[in-house]
């Protein structure tokens, strides 16, 4: 309960935060936004899941990913946040289950969803207005 709470919460502070920056950017990269900070979230709770004792390193972890993710939103430079979106996919979850130090199907999916959201802000949103993503 707990955890829900905590990521309700947290959701919450990073959507209002980024309200007045996603009212000027398209549906799709809002939405794009909204499925990166979906996938670290879903990825870093079963890493939360699996080892308690990291919690706190996780947790940590989940809000830089939720950062990089967010920030898209920004006016900053498209290839300075990709950069920054697909090292931190590359960095986590990190946890030890069966061997593995990283789900790889997580990691390209969202490193895959860091790639089309700079697609978007690079192409000037054009496709996103179009309704192609």
């Amino acid at each position: 309960m707990k955890r829900l709470a905590l990521f309700t919460m947290t959701a919450a502070v990073v959507g209002a935060a980024l309200a007045p920056q996603a009212a000027a950017k398209p549906d799709a990269i809002v939405k794009l936004v909204a499925n990166c900070t979906k996938e670290a979230s879903a990825s870093h709770e079963e890493a939360w899941r699996m080892v308690p004792a990291l919690r706190p390193v996780i947790e940590a972890h989940r809000d830089l990913m939720f950062t990089a993710c967010a920030r898209f939103l920004s006016e900053e430079k498209t290839e300075v946040l990709l950069a920054q979106c697909v090292a931190q996919a590359a960095a986590g979850p990190r946890h030890l289950r069966d061997g593995r130090d990283v789900e790889q199907p997580r990691v390209e999916r969202q490193t895959e969803l860091c790639h089309r959201i700079a697609t978007l802000r690079a192409s000037g949103g054009a496709q996103a207005r179009a309704g192609v993503y």
